[in-house]
């Protein structure tokens, strides 16, 4: 719901879009465990303790990189 591209949003919003994909990914959990099972054919316990964490690690990364990240610095007289 925005009528201009990702790099005009504010880390906030940011922040917030990821906090919600978040959200969704855990909500959905099980499903996507499943469908890594079914897809890769990698066992189940694998799936849920390997596979799909990775994507929950993969976007709490993202949110602690953000958080910290500075996407304008000063030098001298310019930004």
């Amino acid at each position: 719901p925005w009528s201009f591209g990702y790099s005009q949003t504010t880390k906030e919003y940011r922040l917030d879009l990821f906090g919600k994909i978040i959200k969704a990914y855990q909500a959905r959990y099980a499903d996507i465990m499943n469908a890594i099972t079914e897809e890769m054919g990698a066992p189940l316990w694998l799936s849920k303790a390997a596979q799909a964490a990775t994507g929950v690690a993969h976007f709490n990364t993202v949110m602690g990189v953000l958080k910290e990240f500075e996407f304008t610095k000063n030098r001298g007289g310019t930004q």
